[in-house]
């Protein structure tokens, strides 16, 4: 196995069964033990990408798209 040393960060996220099909759960940073909730994707790549932030760890930028 490959190690990323300080590079890395783990996330746990478990999801949801609901009945409107909808993206649900909860995200856990593996290295602090800290636990966010969400409502949909978007909002489980930002708690993510906020939390590599708050910890300066390189990342690609996310980019929010729009569909017409």
């Amino acid at each position: 196995m490959e190690s990323f040393g300080s590079c890395s960060s783990d996330f746990v996220i478990r999801l949801e069964k609901t009945a409107d099909l909808t993206l649900k759960g909860k995200v856990e940073h593996v290295q602090s033990g800290q636990i966010q909730y969400f409502d949909d994707f978007l909002e489980l790549v930002m708690l993510m990408q906020d939390k590599l932030d708050e910890q300066d760890k390189p990342q690609c930028e996310t980019e929010l798209r729009t569909f017409l």
